[in-house]
């Protein structure tokens, strides 16, 4: 997997057997983020904007479902949704005009 950069450049995530890692921007001070039991694993990441979340996709057997993880205290996930695929939006979104001016942002987008 190519590694997954973090936005301010500062450092990287990637895959390792299953688990993810981040490292700094020069690949040292790596850091062991999951320590997922056998037969499940981490397939692909995207962190947020901010840095501060990842959506990874988590995979048990043949199902795959979106999780939220916070970065700095990874013992902190939420499932999100059952999919595959986590892409987290860099662009706002737009309002559609004619619609309301409250906007909604969603973690992690399935394509």
């Amino acid at each position: 997997m190519k590694p997954a950069w973090l936005p301010d450049g500062s450092g990287f995530l990637y895959l390792l057997a299953g688990n993810i890692f981040s490292a700094d921007a020069s690949g040292q001070n790596r850091q062991q983020l999951t320590f997922f039991a056998p037969g499940e694993q981490a397939e692909r990441v995207s962190p947020a904007p901010d840095g501060a979340y990842v959506v990874i996709e988590r995979r048990l057997g043949s199902a795959s479902t979106l999780w939220l993880m916070e970065r700095s205290n990874p013992a902190n996930m939420w499932p999100l949704v059952a999919g595959s695929k986590p892409d987290w939006s860099r662009v706002n979104p737009s309002v559609p005009p004619g619609t309301s001016t409250k906007r909604v942002y969603l973690p992690a987008v399935q394509r």
